[in-house]
């Protein structure tokens, strides 16, 4: 009996695998990569799919056959060019308030008290954007930067035998902002693997920078800004003395945008 089943079953199996067919289809226009992982799920189960040298390699009965054509035929299209902009905004605010008490007092003939006072309550604002663009085709990834070199001092202190050397000298530290991307896009949808970097130099600090990282992946539609975050700090700080009294306070605001148009 049970020898019986078996043979039913490779009977069944082989039934199968004769009503498939097998065909090479060649692309034209899009990689082995960006096309297996797409037509992978829609293929019947006993099939099989393949890829290399730009050809699929396909198994599977002749309804299954036709449907996954058509499937390929969608894909396999000309890469669009695609112009990616990324637009950032810096805004920083900084108030102060204090004040201050100043005197003296002059001894002998017409001497006197001369005392000063100082009372101050300042508000300033800042504001820069800043806007990058770089030219990629559908599926392809891409990388632009710019800023400046930003002079560093550096203390070395090399311990030897005849005891501590100490040599002083400037390094270079590379300071600016740009993005990493990676466009798909299907219709008028636009889904974007992107990881934008800003750095800034801190002020009053030789060497130092604010840093600023984002990586994610955002949809939206062609032509139109998507916001993709930003960051907010803000810092207080006061001050005392016998005579003296100050407070201050900044605030750091930065958002980014990110926008993909359609070159034709």
């Amino acid at each position: 009996m049970k020898r019986w089943l078996l043979l039913l079953v490779l009977l069944f199996s082989f039934s199968a695998l004769a009503q498939q067919e097998l065909e090479i289809i060649p692309l034209q226009h899009r990689a082995v990569e960006q096309v297996l992982p797409v037509i992978r799920p829609f293929v019947e189960a006993g099939g099989m799919v393949s890829g290399m040298n730009n050809q699929i390699i396909l198994r599977a009965s002749r309804k299954n056959l036709e449907q996954i054509r058509e499937i390929i035929a969608n894909l396999d299209t000309p890469p669009r060019r695609l112009m990616i902009s990324v637009s950032s905004d810096i805004s920083q605010e900084s108030a102060r308030q204090g004040a201050a008490v100043a005197g003296r007092i002059e001894l002998g003939e017409g001497g006197g008290t001369r005392i000063r006072g100082r009372v101050y309550d300042t508000l300033s604002s800042t504001s820069r954007s800043g806007n990058q663009h770089i030219q990629v085709v559908e599926g392809g990834s891409g990388y632009i930067a710019m800023g400046r070199s930003v002079p560093v001092p550096m203390r070395q202190v090399v311990l030897g035998p005849g005891g501590a050397i100490v040599s002083e000298g400037v390094v270079y530290r590379d300071i600016g902002s740009g993005f990493h991307a990676v466009p798909r896009v299907a219709g008028d949808t636009v889904t974007l693997e992107i990881s934008p970097q800003f750095d800034a130099q801190e002020r009053g600090a030789p060497g130092a920078a604010t840093i600023q990282r984002l990586s994610t992946t955002v949809s939206g539609r062609l032509g139109e800004w998507i916001e993709l975050g930003g960051s907010v700090q803000e810092e207080d700080s006061r001050e005392r003395g016998y005579t003296s009294y100050g407070a201050g306070s900044q605030r750091d605001n930065r958002r980014v945008w990110l926008k993909v148009d359609e070159i034709k």
